[in-house]
């Protein structure tokens, strides 16, 4: 093995990555695991595959006699160590106002539907407002050859694994002490790489791209990025039988006592009822909301982002119980 080889082979593990991505997460409270597993059916036979990294955050107030929890954040983070000079370059989302199917504020996750509190229903669009949303994309880099391998089987991983998150989630708080079912919580997908990440202009054309002596001049240098990836039958059959086992353990009569008691201030809130048969049917309302937008982000930015979602979720639960 030649004075770099090891070195190569391990940047090339994405071990490094990982561990980085884990300590600037624990630096910020964050609990970590590593290899968070789900299933997914592969060609009629449930395998398991997994994300890089779960980590959680608690955000709590002090109440005199204890720190009490107000809400949660948790995040899956998979990560893709490329090699230096690699560049991945998007699509930007050519759609105009509400023809677009990327949510404003569907980026950051929430869920309140167990909680005692509800979350105002525009409270994470700050962080969708001027960012860029992107729909494919692609890796060029010593080959030269754009291709998009890496970036969708990213993509595929969070997408396939959001749903036994969320699933989680909820049967833990179906399963709490009442007392302990009064926090809400966020969630988002971040795919981390050590690749450039630019965003086509958009008024990008075949010819200006033969014209152009640089990348620059064609596309926009970015720290992060949102991606839309839409879904097909088998993520239906996926989130089928992921949800499916909420309602084989969890009594109607609980999950209608939890829906009478909790208040409701706007006449537009989905009930825990509602949520729960939306998902486990698969109706596309609930699957769009919450799995089909990714963080794309360039690992020099990762602490800044990371930073700005503590910010926005903490400030919201703050307001909320203020």
């Amino acid at each position: 093995m030649g004075n770099n080889d090891w070195k190569n082979a391990l940047l090339k593990s994405g071990l490094p990555l990982e561990s980085a991505a884990a300590r600037a997460l624990v630096r910020r409270d964050f609990a970590v695991t590593n290899e968070y597993i789900f299933s997914r059916s592969d060609l009629g036979v449930s395998k398991d595959f997994s994300i890089d990294i779960e980590a959680t955050k608690y955000f709590s107030v002090d109440t005199g006699a204890a720190e009490q929890i107000i809400g949660q954040l948790h995040l899956l983070v998979e990560c893709k160590y490329r090699a230096p000079n690699t560049r991945w370059v998007f699509a930007a989302d050519p759609n105009v106002g509400g023809f677009s199917p990327i949510t404003l504020g569907g980026t950051i996750r929430t869920f309140d539907q167990i909680s005692s509190v509800e979350l105002p229903g525009n409270c994470m669009v700050p962080f969708d407002r001027n960012l860029n949303f992107t729909f494919r994309g692609i890796e060029y880099g010593h080959s030269s050859e754009g291709y998009d391998a890496e970036i969708r089987r990213g993509l595929t991983q969070l997408q396939y694994g959001l749903p036994r998150l969320l699933c989680e989630l909820i049967l833990h708080r179906l399963y709490n002490h009442p007392e302990d079912r009064k926090d809400p919580f966020f969630f988002a997908p971040i795919l981390l790489t050590t690749a450039e990440i630019f965003v086509l202009k958009r008024n990008i054309s075949p010819d200006k791209i033969r014209e152009a002596e640089s990348i620059e001049q064609v596309a926009k240098k970015v720290d992060y990025c949102v991606a839309f990836k839409d879904y097909g039958p088998d993520f239906e059959r996926h989130c089928q039988q992921t949800f499916g086992a909420i309602y084989s353990s969890t009594s109607k009569e609980l999950i209608d006592q939890i829906d009478a008691a909790r208040v409701r201030k706007k006449p537009y809130g989905h009930s825990l009822e509602s949520v729960l048969s939306g998902l486990e049917n698969a109706e596309r309302f609930f699957l769009r909301r919450y799995f089909d937008q990714f963080i794309v982000c360039e690992y020099s930015a990762f602490g800044r982002l990371v930073d700005r979602i503590i910010r926005l979720t903490g400030s919201t639960l703050t307001k909320l119980n203020s």
